[in-house]
């Protein structure tokens, strides 16, 4: 059995639909996926959900899509950098570049830190996702 795509493998594909510059709704992400990608037939549609939500945010707080109404983003001048020097793949690295999205991060395991050892710092949330399925 093939392993589910990860976080880190719907990063670009995702970020490819706004690279027009122009607004998109959440609603026209799994169709754009299924259009140019393969990783909707890899994965289930609940966490596909999960991994299409789980980019977004991290986008949002790594200030490289703007929210700019209810369900609805555009991609910034961040976001369009970041495309042209990511042609393989975005990473949860790449992302750290960033300082709001480094700062997130930090205060997430901060908070988790308290209540679960160190190797828990280690991971990154999707691999509590793939490793509960």
């Amino acid at each position: 059995m093939n392993e589910a795509p990860n976080l880190q493998d719907y990063m670009l594909p995702v970020l490819k639909l706004f690279e027009d510059g122009e607004e998109h709704s959440y609603k026209e992400i799994p169709a754009h996926l299924e259009a140019g990608f393969a990783l909707l037939q890899a994965d289930t549609p609940k966490r596909a959900r999960i991994m299409i939500n789980g980019t977004i945010g991290y986008f949002v707080k790594a200030l490289v899509l703007e929210k700019t109404g209810n369900q609805r983003f555009k991609i910034t001048n961040r976001g369009l950098s970041l495309l042209k020097d990511s042609s393989e793949r975005i990473t949860v690295e790449k992302l750290r570049q960033f300082k709001e999205f480094n700062e997130f991060i930090q205060s997430r395991y901060k908070k988790v830190d308290k209540a679960i050892p160190d190797k828990a710092t280690e991971s990154i949330p999707e691999d509590a996702i793939d490793s509960a399925y």
